[in-house]
């Protein structure tokens, strides 16, 4: 934080490093303190992410039925980047109202850097319909186009991420 002096004494100038188009101004105690966004996007194409909540990612079966992903099984990664396509494509939708074309699966690569910790979440406790979902917290690196990682930053990795899932920083 920076000071700046003024006639009553010294007040904080305020500088910020997120992008943010629409916030011109925002007043502060009586006081308007302007925010002058930058240019700059804090994504790259490798980021290393650490999860804040179990990612939990899925793989259905030909003949019926689930099976639940560790982040070590051969096909984690290419599910994790379906499933980011898949937001991709929803909120492509979303923006324009009309449906786009399925995306292809870029390159990528995705490496576990941590310990993988398997952590069992119960949902609709208490019901009939209680379940158990297996998901894993564990960090990673995951090179992939920034498009990719700026969805799976703010949407979530793996599903579930309206439940809380796949919550990284």
């Amino acid at each position: 934080m920076k000071y700046q002096s003024t006639r009553q004494g010294i007040s904080p100038q305020i500088s910020i490093n997120r992008t943010i188009e629409e916030l011109k101004q925002i007043e502060v105690v009586g006081r308007i303190i302007e925010f002058k966004p930058t240019k700059t996007n804090p994504f790259q194409e490798v980021i290393n992410y650490r999860c804040l909540s179990p990612v939990f990612t899925k793989k259905k079966r030909p003949e019926g039925g689930e099976d639940y992903l560790h982040p070590e099984d051969r096909e984690y990664g290419v599910m994790m980047v379906q499933n980011l396509l898949s937001k991709a494509e929803a909120f492509q939708n979303s923006i324009s109202g009309q449906e786009h074309e399925k995306l292809n699966i870029p390159g990528f690569e995705f490496k576990v850097t941590s310990k993988v910790y398997k952590n069992g979440v119960k949902i609709k406790q208490l019901t009939e319909q209680e379940t158990t979902l297996i998901g894993y917290i564990y960090e990673f690196e995951f090179r992939a186009p920034v498009e990719l990682q700026e969805i799976g930053y703010y949407a979530g990795f793996g599903q579930l991420g309206s439940q809380g899932f796949g919550c990284v920083g």
